[in-house]
């Protein structure tokens, strides 16, 4: 599935109907009691001065003729609280909502990675993943809370507040109407000239946070080929292009900040005059109570008129963050329908590649009409230099890369239409590429985490040599920190993994290179007493002598 940005928060919104029915609902209701504060300080000031007014009628209509101060006092608190819990009860519906939005950004994000074909996973470096886990979530989240929610609730608002300006004075709203015009377009062009700057900064930021992540990650050879001081040197020209950029867009944001609080408030003094205007034109006293609801209404909309005006930062920032979040969830996903929607195929051999071709690029085939039939159990051998493509034809027999020619099949599943995943279940892999993952020992090399599998996981690596045989503190040491390991023990980690899957089919990607010759010994052993039953693939740039084959396969002939 393709999303783009109206299917993304439609199909969020769709599962979360009743936070949204609240929250706009809450929010119709909280406009109306905040814009009745104003109408009930009008009508104080005509109780106390006990003056009348025409402009008494809209509150009277609403709330019949309360002479009595106590009356009104009474009343005045009833709308007061009425109008705390209705603003309580609309903040806190949006905040659940948009914490429900970020947590579905999140957690789909984290999907689709996941389940996209790794070539083009591998296109980005992990810093710019990253940033999409942190500040671009955070400006979506903006961008759907303040961009959306909040600029919906703002528009009511402002609507329901214009229509009872028109109901005070029509010339007084036109008024209002044109200046807000003028405001929006002076704001647009200042906007533009931000959303410009800001895509500068993320991309800056985007590239600080790769240098950062690269350099970090080669710390040991940073400090052996003495280049700290070179690194640095570089880092600090990056820092300081991110800085130079930071201050043009200060410029033009602080602009934009304060050019909105004095053009609303200029708005209130011109207002001010022109019900002054109106006043000595008629030849009328200044009706006190239409001042007092005139500037409470203008106060109570400055700040809203600011949101409105200041949407446009966020929905630039939120759109910038939105593409690159869909460009991450778009990717080509890898297929997993129904493993038996794919019928199979009569063949009895366990994998069979068929003349198969693959390049990462169009100038060089790694894999040329390249094929294979594995049909019994026992050891086969992927043999040829290095750069031959023999890690990478491990990939493709898992179907994290598919072939540009020629099919691979399974069992006989083709997998180019087959589930990936139903196929991976056939199968365990181990390489130096597949990193462990996890805190402990045990986390590290069982993929299922139920105590019952200690045993079994002591019992292996008791076999394979990282443990002493029949130690009492096997038990304990399985579950220490896989900390302070070296290259010989993480190895025999990694291959513990993949024997303790206990699959059909066993790809390994040079096995051999960097274990000590006692474990060496000892998986050899273990592999002849797999190979029984198993199909055991082994990927290498040289043979292993020890190591007793049913059948060898050259990329390099």
């Amino acid at each position: 599935m393709q999303f783009s940005k109206y299917t993304l928060i439609k199909s969020f919104l769709s599962e979360n109907k009743l936070y949204t029915f609240l929250t706009f609902s809450f929010s119709v209701l909280s406009s109306l009691f905040i814009l009745i504060v104003p109408l009930f300080i009008g009508k104080f000031y005509q109780i106390i001065t006990k003056s009348d007014s025409a402009r008494g009628e809209l509150f009277q209509s609403i709330f019949g003729d309360i002479e009595m101060i106590s009356s009104f006092i009474f009343l005045f608190l009833t709308i007061l609280i009425i109008k705390f819990v209705l603003g309580y009860f609309q903040t806190f519906c949006s905040g659940i909502l948009n914490e429900s939005f970020s947590k579905y950004l999140r957690e789909l994000l984290f999907r689709r990675q996941l389940e996209s074909k790794l070539t083009e996973f591998e296109k980005k470096d992990s810093g710019a993943y990253l940033l999409r886990y942190s500040g671009d979530l955070r400006s979506i989240s903006k961008f759907f809370s303040l961009g959306l929610l909040g600029l919906t609730s703002d528009i009511i608002f402002t609507c329901f507040t214009l229509i009872v300006f028109f109901s005070i004075s029509q010339e007084l709203t036109l008024f209002i109407i044109f200046f807000l015009l003028f405001i929006f377009i002076v704001s647009y062009f200042i906007n533009k000239k931000l959303k410009q700057i800001n895509k500068k900064k993320r991309d800056i930021k985007s590239q600080i946070l790769n240098f950062v992540s690269k350099r970090l990650s080669t710390m040991l050879t940073i400090k052996s080929m003495n280049r700290i001081n070179v690194e640095n040197s570089k880092f600090i020209e990056k820092s300081n292009l991110q800085y130079q950029v930071g201050k043009s867009y200060l410029k033009w944001s602080a602009l934009f900040q304060n050019f909105l609080p004095f053009s609303l408030y200029f708005m209130l003094v011109i207002l001010l005059l022109l019900a002054y205007n109106e006043s000595q034109s008629s030849n009328q006293v200044i009706d006190g109570a239409k001042i007092i609801v005139l500037i409470m209404l203008t106060i109570n909309i400055i700040p809203v008129f600011k949101r409105i005006l200041r949407v446009n930062m966020i929905w630039q920032t939120g759109d910038i963050s939105l593409s690159k979040y869909l460009e991450i969830i778009n990717y080509r996903q890898e297929i997993f329908r129904s493993y038996n929607d794919v019928p199979a195929d009569k063949s009895e051999s366990a994998i069979l590649t068929v003349s198969i071709s693959f390049s990462y690029n169009s100038s060089f085939k790694l894999l040329d009409n390249f094929s294979i039939e594995l049909k019994e159990p026992g050891i086969y051998y992927l043999t040829g230099k290095g750069g031959s493509g023999k890690s990478t034809f491990l990939k493709l027999l898992m179907g994290i890369y598919d072939p540009q020619e020629g099919n691979i099949q399974i069992f006989g599943h083709d997998l180019t239409s087959a589930n990936k995943k139903e196929v991976r279940k056939k199968m365990a892999y181990a390489s130096d590429e597949a990193t462990l993952l996890g805190d402990t020992i045990f986390e590290c090399v069982s993929y299922s985490r139920k105590d019952e599998n200690k045993l079994n996981v002591v019992r292996i690596l008791e076999k394979i040599g990282f443990l002493k045989k029949n130690d009492p503190e096997n038990h304990t040491i399985i579950l220490r920190k896989n900390k302070g390991l070296s290259e010989s023990e993480e190895k025999a980690l990694i291959l513990c993994r993949a024997i303790l899957m206990d699959k059909k089919i066993l790809l390994l990607d040079e096995p051999f290179k960097g274990l000590s010759n006692e474990l060496k010994t000892n998986l050899i052993s273990m592999l002849y007493e797999m190979s029984k039953d198993k199909f055991i693939f082994i990927a290498a740039t040289d043979m292993e002598p020890a190591l007793k084959i049913k059948k060898l396969f050259n990329l390099s002939q």
